[in-house]
């Protein structure tokens, strides 16, 4: 498409349509929101053509800073471009002022704009049936939705998980403390539902403070259990609502498994911002002791309890800030795993690292642009052995790139 005069504002660019141009990339879109939600920037495309998008991009990133990729493995990825989330958050609100309540996503540009997404095909249509039950049900009662600007409302957000191999649910709906909610009524509604899966827990949380952004203060109904369990790799590990997972079950067992063949048997393994203990209790059987380390308490007791489950004893946790706790006295790694958020390692982690200067550092990263930051800094000492990408995300722009790498 050629335009003229083009402006950009609220992340929208406008102009004058000079010239419709053929694309050579070919494709059915299924999804009804696709052009509002935002979510999926490609599913238009097929998944080979999105891989190659993908990896063009990355591989231009490295290249750009002159950091050897090693041996490079190419893109790996499962077969399921849709339905492959294992979590999803909504939110209540409405698509136009005054408008019917909708629960769904945030339109694209539009903070205030909540999409009715209740066709959203990255989600297994049992996570849809629940989605659409809770919003007819709150419909029927014209409840209203917690205004972000006025502060005033009951309903906020909708959490669902669903474990893909174990088929288990959680559902947790949260709201204020405005008004009350019959749980009870909407628990019998979503116990009759024929499901595929089966629902495990369905919580009602209470948040009244201001961010917004999906998490509660406290619990006002329970029925069932506050958690579910997934199996990859032959192991079974707890998911609790706020704990890290990664969204895509069967893309994650690929991004395990490659990851596994990449190491060497040793004896100590530092896995860093550990999140639930995946990556550290799947390598345990490499390694006489694995310590990892995460912020968030309630990963931590889930890795804990799924190394109970696990029957596994080499594996030590620590409640802490990484860029504080890498200081402290622990045995030195054979092997360092970083698997930071999407703004990277702090700086304070990289020259830690740069002191300690372990043999190997596995470097797993959702970000690329900040991976290639990092990376750059530990190239003084390091150099890339091997690496490769792993799509976790079809339909999205986003890709997990793993690099191994060994000190010089």
């Amino acid at each position: 498409m050629l335009a003229r005069g083009a402006k950009k504002k609220h992340g929208l660019l406008t102009g004058f349509l000079l010239e419709v141009l053929d694309t050579p990339y070919t494709g059915e879109t299924l999804c009804k929101d696709f052009r509002l939600c935002g979510g999926c920037v490609s599913q238009h495309l097929s998944l080979e053509k999105q891989r190659q998008i993908k990896e063009r991009e990355v591989l231009a990133l490295f290249q750009e800073k002159e950091i050897p990729l090693g041996q490079y493995k190419g893109v790996f990825g499962a077969e399921n471009k849709y339905a492959y989330r294992n979590k999803v958050d909504f939110t209540f609100g409405n698509q136009v002022k005054g408008g019917p309540l909708h629960l769904g996503f945030h339109q694209k540009a539009m903070r205030r704009n909540v999409i009715d997404t209740s066709h959203c095909l990255l989600v297994h249509q049992d996570l849809r049936t629940i989605r659409d039950v809770i919003a007819e049900y709150f419909s029927e009662r014209q409840a209203p939705f917690y205004d972000i600007y006025t502060h005033e409302g009951l309903l906020r957000f909708l959490l669902l998980r669903r474990a893909e191999f174990t088929g288990e649910i959680l559902i947790v709906l949260i709201i204020s403390s405005q008004e009350e909610v019959d749980a009870k009524e909407l628990e019998r509604r979503l116990l009759a539902l024929s499901l595929e899966g089966r629902i495990k827990g369905f919580l009602v949380g209470i948040k009244d403070s201001l961010g917004n952004f999906v998490d509660y203060e406290q619990v006002a109904y329970q029925w069932g259990e506050n958690f579910i369990e997934e199996q990859l790799c032959g192991l079974r590990f707890r998911i609790y609502p706020e704990s890290f997972f990664q969204t895509n079950s069967a893309g994650a067992q690929i991004l395990f498994e490659k990851t596994l063949s990449l190491l060497d048997d040793g004896e100590v393994l530092w896995d860093l911002y550990c999140g639930a203990g995946t990556i550290g209790q799947i390598a345990s059987k490499k390694f006489k002791k694995v310590i990892g380390i995460e912020l968030n308490e309630v990963a931590v007791e889930a890795a804990r309890q799924s190394a109970l489950r696990n029957h596994i004893v080499n594996c030590e946790y620590i409640v802490g800030d990484v860029k504080e706790a890498v200081e402290g006295n622990i045995p030195s790694p054979d092997v360092v795993v970083v698997d930071p958020p999407r703004a990277g390692l702090h700086p304070k982690v990289v020259q830690s690292l740069l002191q300690l200067l372990p043999p190997k550092i596995l470097y797993i990263s959702c970000n690329p642009k900040t991976q290639v930051r990092d990376m750059e800094q530990l190239m003084a000492s390091y150099v890339v052995e091997q690496s490769f990408m792993v799509d976790l995300y079809p339909n999205t722009g986003h890709v997990e790139t793993v690099c191994l790498l060994t000190r010089k």
